[in-house]
């Protein structure tokens, strides 16, 4: 089991990239759900279907929270797209969002320590990096 953990081989390398890529579009589907129900509820007083009755937030913080998701959800969305043109930019952006979001515990750490782990190994710069002539293709 551990051998399919190691980043030593160019095709291990490009697999966990096209699995990042996929996790980020994931995340920004996520967030996007996320500002859409704030939209939808943040006239209630509350989120009936889970029962809550006395939550209730303001205008203002609706409208920050729904930005906030929004922002979350074009950044990860732009960053996955750069990572599948095998752009530097693409990495970088996600590297940003997989050093932030380690601080979510639980999920979010181990989201960010995967991020991390994937886009800091050499093979995995050497792709980003402009001295490579032919880019490797996404497992699909």
């Amino acid at each position: 089991m551990a051998k399919n953990l190691e980043l030593s081989s160019a095709e291990n390398v490009v697999s966990h990239i096209s699995v990042l890529c996929v996790l980020y579009f994931l995340l920004a589907g996520g967030f996007l759900f996320f500002a859409v129900m704030v939209y939808i509820f943040m006239g209630q007083t509350g989120f009936p279907f889970l029962g809550m009755q006395t939550f209730s937030i303001s205008q203002n913080t609706a409208v920050m929270l729904i930005v906030f998701f929004l922002f979350l959800t074009v950044v990860a969305a732009l960053g996955a797209l750069g990572m599948l043109q095998w752009k530097e930019w693409g990495r970088k952006i996600i590297l940003v969002l997989g050093a932030a979001f380690v601080l979510f515990i639980p999920i979010g750490t181990v989201v960010g320590a995967y991020t991390i782990w994937v886009l800091t190994h050499e093979k995995a710069r050497y792709y980003f990096s402009g001295e490579v002539k032919e880019k490797p293709k996404h497992l699909g």
